[in-house]
């Protein structure tokens, strides 16, 4: 690596691109530029960091303003770590290699195949890997046939959604007719999905990192021991665990998906009548939680851009149990600080 790598964070509002910045500024050896859509994203204001306010990744300029900011700061190596921003510059890999801006992810087909859980769990049920019984009805018969194979309760929820959003338990038919209908408006497709029980600490999320030459780089395993919303969603306390079948289970579902490059987190279930792993998402990035691998020993966002930049990594699957717990800290600023922010927008017309 050169002496100081210029790396480019994205979504620094976010759990998983602000506790990349953390990871990365605890090696002490990058030069961090922090860009997010929100001009009060905590990560814009973190102490050492070159704020940007950017568009949002959907917005037609977003790409070219990132590239320009690219330039002008001298970027290497850009870690997305939004799901919509991953999908929307995985489209542009290679405009930014060409330019000499390494962006270590997937290609967009399976990023976006990972990101649709119907598609993610018919391509890794093929194989074997045990899911729960889902199904995705488009027609009022498919709906009344996929309901007539689930008991309940079940589980309404769209095809690509993140957080834990629009997760919709339902106890009847009328609930799940309700459900259906509210979320094929707001989100588009839909699955209906078979309700594995469990209780306190059944979920796992399992990080993984691959290079550009799709080698794993490195896995570690958290136990989510609170969830927001309760019922499913971001982590907001875990422990790291040492658990071997369910870290080489999301690594082989991974390898399943297709040649991968960049970040995987993998969220398994552990059902609690037949103590079975199911497979239940793939999410194409970093996790929130990965300032916790980094404290226990894998710091997978400083992995992550030394094999963006061609240094050959050990595979990294050693690291101590820790536990987290997500706190609110706030951030203190002056007024000349904040109005920085706040008139960014005019970076976006006049840059």
């Amino acid at each position: 690596m050169s002496k100081t790598p210029s790396v480019l964070v994205t979504a620094t509002g976010g759990p998983a691109g602000l506790n990349t910045v953390r990871s990365l500024q605890e090696t002490g050896v990058f030069k961090i530029v922090s860009v997010d859509a929100d001009p009060l994203a905590s990560g814009l204001y973190l102490e050492g960091v070159q704020p940007y306010v950017v568009p949002l990744a959907k917005e037609r300029h977003y790409v070219a303003i990132l590239l320009k900011i690219c330039k002008k700061e001298k970027v290497n190596v850009v870690l997305p770590c939004s799901d919509e921003e991953i999908l929307a510059l995985a489209r542009d890999k290679e405009l930014f290699n060409r330019k000499g801006i390494e962006l270590p992810i997937s290609d967009h087909g399976l990023i976006l195949r990972a990101s649709d859980k119907w598609k993610m769990l018919r391509a890794i049920s093929k194989f074997g890997v045990r899911i729960p019984k889902t199904f995705s009805p488009s027609a009022p018969s498919e709906f009344e046939d996929a309901i007539k194979q689930i008991d309940f309760p079940l589980v309404v929820r769209p095809r690509i959604s993140r957080g834990g959003r629009g997760v919709t338990y339902c106890k009847d038919r009328q609930a799940t007719v309700l459900a259906f209908k509210l979320l094929k408006q707001e989100y588009g497709d839909v699955i209906v999905q078979e309700l594995v029980p469990g209780g306190f600490g059944s979920v796992y999320v399992v990080q993984t990192l691959w290079s550009k030459h799709h080698a794993l780089c490195a896995a570690a395993v958290m136990q989510k021991l609170r969830e927001r919303p309760s019922t499913g969603g971001v982590a907001v306390a875990g422990k790291t665990v040492h658990d071997d079948k369910l870290r080489d289970l999301g690594v082989s579902v991974v390898q399943k998906l297709g040649p991968w490059i960049g970040p995987a987190g993998v969220e398994v279930k552990v059902g609690s009548l037949d103590k079975q792993p199911y497979v239940m998402e793939v999410n194409p990035r970093l996790q929130g939680v990965v300032y916790l691998f980094a404290r226990a020993g894998i710091n997978f966002p400083y992995l992550w851009v030394r094999t963006a930049l061609n240094v050959k990594v050990t595979p990294q699957l050693k690291y101590e149990e820790k536990y987290f717990i997500r706190h609110f800290s706030d951030l203190v600023i002056g007024s000349e600080d904040l109005l920085s922010h706040l008139g960014a927008d005019e970076f976006r017309l006049n840059f």
